[in-house]
């Protein structure tokens, strides 16, 4: 379930363009996120999708999300699924009810391009 750690980073930040960094200390799940080692990106998709169709439905996250905090004995706040499914719909670029590996992408882009000229920079 490391794989869900970063994935759920992933879509925190990049939904929002919330840092890690910045989220309040009392926040579990983020906690135990930043803490964890790098992973590569498609590593994480592949071990989210379920079914291995190439995307991920809601369904399949919260699975991973409470799969993961119950492994970790991590109490999900009041709201969460709330909270995760307007991630979901922030990166849901077509609003097909599936982020494919091309979204998250373009999600991570946008999310570090905070002054939308198409470029990263520091």
């Amino acid at each position: 379930m490391k794989f869900f750690a970063l994935a759920s980073a992933a879509l925190i930040a990049t939904s929002s363009a919330i840092r890690l960094d910045q989220a309040p200390a009392s926040a579990q799940l983020v906690t135990v996120m930043a803490t964890m080692p790098s992973l590569k990106l498609d590593e994480v998709f592949k071990a989210l999708d379920g079914n291995g169709d190439g995307s991920l439905t809601l369904p399949e996250i919260y699975t991973a999300v409470t799969k993961y905090a119950k492994a970790h004995g991590i109490e999900l706040p009041e709201g969460w699924k709330t909270q995760v499914a307007g991630m979901f719909k922030g990166i849901d670029e077509n609003a097909d009810g599936k982020i494919t590996m091309g979204e998250v992408k373009a999600a991570i882009f946008n999310a570090v391009d905070a002054d939308n000229d198409g470029q990263w920079s520091l």
